[in-house]
């Protein structure tokens, strides 16, 4: 189950590594791990559903689909979290510069955290170097500004309005906000129009926008040829990139000295090589496809400092650039191993194959890099929880050395739990039983060999996965168990398994008595429509169900939530958000 790597350097915790975080004994010294070489399970997404990583100069923000934020980093002791102050608020984008944070809500709200000591989060720095928690820019809030867009520059932030206004603020040594001086701008303030899309990095004094009409411009620090403009020097006003009109640009990422962009599936870049992430055996002033990727379909891109990753479309990672604190992720240091690969490197990585290419995210700051499944399935993590907790499990074999829950296994063998089926079971060994519960739970797939002798022993036409077997139970009404009784001669039915596994609620009611087979919610008022999709997004994860969202029924479907409640790890909320 892929959730999220870090590598990197970890000096200063900020890929939030602490060896004995977790320990029992307080006073038990702290043991910091520096430098990753490879990349590395974070515990925090097994233990939290991060869908956004923000990875500054020395902290990192993670944000949880819930909009907790955690930070890691200098001058913290283990983490801080942090919630919105806005409860109605759901972030939906996040971006960061060296030691500023920029958090936008679904309503296109935008909040500030951390250094606004260059005014790069456009509050007034008389009053405030340091915002200590995200809170809402004053300047948009104030002008009633509706953000689609937020990103930041090392020292600088980009704002597109859904009027296409682009508003900048911070420094402005090199001319990066597009201002035609070197003016620091201490509020946000204008500085074009007509904009679609805004494009920048956490290390970059440059950035690109492109407008309505699709036309590409870039300014700033350009000493290396990162503007792709052809020339080596500092753009105070906007010069266009005209060989881009029209083209179909996926994504932008820009790094220190060098630039990528991702069209059509192919990466191009531009800026200096070897240190620098750029991908090329040599400097270029104009984006120039990386020929290594050339044969590769490319579906995300993230340029760091000086260093960068990709990811294709068959879920391999590659990496170049610097070397300097093991951000790559080429695992061995050898005494010949330069400190850059100024060319692709594939890095070995669980199976990403599986995961829709929008879930894939990638983050880089300075030194770190950063993969993960930005919008994993909550039900699986759901289910996992139920494996560990060993609860529910009603059927015991070998001994009552392994437990299993009984309608979970009919789900995942498509077949009644019969005395036969037992007996073969009790034929494998306790390991491999063990092992067989893990796929069973986890979806963890055992050995080819063992998975055969699976099949054949339980007469499985196919061996396939969790997420699949629970959308099918939703769809095999013969099956369910349970029913909620949503008006006269209305009722929706769903399987005690489900309600079980995904519900608060329901978890207490079928705990203290499992023989319950129907609830009436018929003074709850709720539709037939909110009801079924809440069901539907029991068993699957999503609310495509719905086939007009309005706004009432995305207010109702948020009270069925918090009626029957759902697990800490839901992304219920983020889907109606974007539905």
């Amino acid at each position: 189950m892929f959730h999220g790597y870090g590598w990197g350097c970890n000096q200063v915790q900020q890929l939030s590594l602490i060896e004995n975080e977790n320990q029992e004994n307080q006073n038990q010294e702290e043991t910091i791990l520096t430098n990753i070489s490879s990349p590395n399970p974070l515990p925090l997404f097994h233990n939290e559903n991060i869908v956004y990583v923000c990875a500054g100069e020395e902290k990192t923000c993670f944000v949880a689909s819930n909009n907790d934020i955690f930070v890691y980093g200098k001058d913290i002791t283990k983490h801080l979290k942090h919630s919105l102050d806005r409860e109605d608020e759901m972030i939906i984008s996040a971006s960061n510069g060296q030691n500023h944070f920029i958090f936008r809500s679904a309503s296109g709200l935008v909040f500030g955290y951390e250094s606004n000591f260059n005014y790069e989060l456009g509050f007034d720095n008389s009053v405030l170097y340091t915002v200590e928690k995200p809170t809402p820019i004053p300047f948009f809030e104030e002008n009633n500004l509706i953000i689609k867009n937020a990103v930041c520059g090392a020292e600088s932030s980009y704002f597109v309005t859904n009027q296409g206004e682009l508003y900048v603020c911070g420094t402005n040594l090199y001319g990066q906000l597009g201002t035609g001086n070197t003016n620091t701008e201490m509020v946000p303030s204008i500085a074009q129009i007509d904009v679609a899309r805004v494009f920048s990095g956490s290390e970059s004094y440059h950035h690109f926008y492109m407008t309505g009409d699709k036309k590409l411009f870039a300014c700033g620090y350009g000493k290396y040829g990162q503007l792709g403009l052809g020339s080596k020097g500092n753009q105070k006003k906007p010069g266009e990139l005209k060989n881009f009109r029209e083209k179909t640009i996926q994504d932008i990422s820009c790094g220190y000295r060098h630039s990528l962009i991702l069209i059509e599936g192919k990466v191009y870049s531009c800026g200096a090589s070897d240190y620098n992430g750029q991908g090329q055996s040599s400097h270029c002033t104009k984006f120039k496809i990386i020929q290594e990727l050339i044969s590769q379909t490319i579906v995300q891109i993230c340029a760091g400092k000086n260093h960068s990753l990709v990811v294709t479309s068959e879920g391999v990672l590659y990496t170049f650039g610097s070397n300097s604190h093991q951000q790559l992720g080429l695992k061995e240091k050898s005494k010949n191993q330069l400190p850059f690969q100024p060319l692709p490197v594939r890095i070995n990585l669980p199976d990403l194959s599986n995961v829709k290419a929008s879930d894939i995210g990638l983050a880089c700051g300075a030194t770190t890099s950063f993969i993960w499944n930005s919008d994993f399935n909550s039900l699986l993590k759901d289910f996992q929880v139920l494996y560990e907790s060993q609860e529910f499990c009603d059927l015991k074999i070998k001994n009552n050395k392994i437990k299993l829950n009984s309608s979970l296994l009919e789900a995942r063998i498509h077949q009644p739990v019969t005395e036969s089926i037992i007996t073969e079971l009790e034929n494998f060994s306790l390991e491999e039983l063990k092992i067989f519960v893990e796929w069973v739970y986890l979806d963890t797939p055992p050995a080819k060999s063992l998975m055969r002798r699976f099949t054949k022993a339980l007469k499985l036409k196919k061996a396939s996965k969790l997420q699949s077997d629970i959308r099918y139970l939703f769809r095999d009404n013969d099956s369910k168990d349970f029913s909620l009784i949503v008006g006269e001669e209305r009722k929706v039915k769903v399987h005690k398994l489900i309600l079980l596994v995904r519900t608060k609620k329901f978890a207490k009611r079928l705990s203290a008595d499992y023989t319950i087979d129907k609830y009436d919610i018929q003074k709850e008022n709720f539709s037939f429509s909110a009801i079924r999709g809440f069901v539907e997004y029991l068993y699957t994860d999503d609310l495509d169900g719905i086939n007009e969202p309005t706004e009432e029924i995305k207010t109702e479907l948020k009270t069925v939530k918090r009626k029957f409640g759902l697990s800490k790890f839901s992304n219920f909320d983020r889907k109606i958000v974007t539905m």
